[in-house]
């Protein structure tokens, strides 16, 4: 989609905004690219939008922000970290408690 181009965009306004535009308009892809764009861009705002958008996604997010609770970024496992508690699934409970463990 053009929100999901909208992640690499050169302008960090522009990334910013698709990331957050995509909590209501996103494909099965979108969840995974958001994670993916965390790695090119780690500002505040970028974290924020990311995590609303992901929030919002719901159960189909969920299987990319479990894998990211492994990630060698330290943002986007604080992204997923976020993202999971916020979301408040049980099947996220386990793995969340076990990350904020060690």
């Amino acid at each position: 989609t053009t929100l999901e181009a909208g992640l690499k965009d050169a302008e960090s306004s522009v990334r910013h905004a698709a990331a957050f535009g995509l909590a209501g308009a996103y494909g099965p892809k979108s969840a995974a690219l958001l994670v993916q764009a965390l790695q090119h861009d780690d500002q505040v705002q970028m974290r924020q939008a990311c995590v609303h958008s992901l929030v919002n996604m719901g159960e189909q997010a969920r299987p990319v922000l479990l894998a990211g609770l492994t990630a060698a970024s330290v943002w986007v496992r604080e992204v997923c970290i976020r993202s999971l508690g916020l979301d408040g699934s049980p099947e996220a409970r386990k793995p969340l408690l076990h990350v904020l463990r060690y």
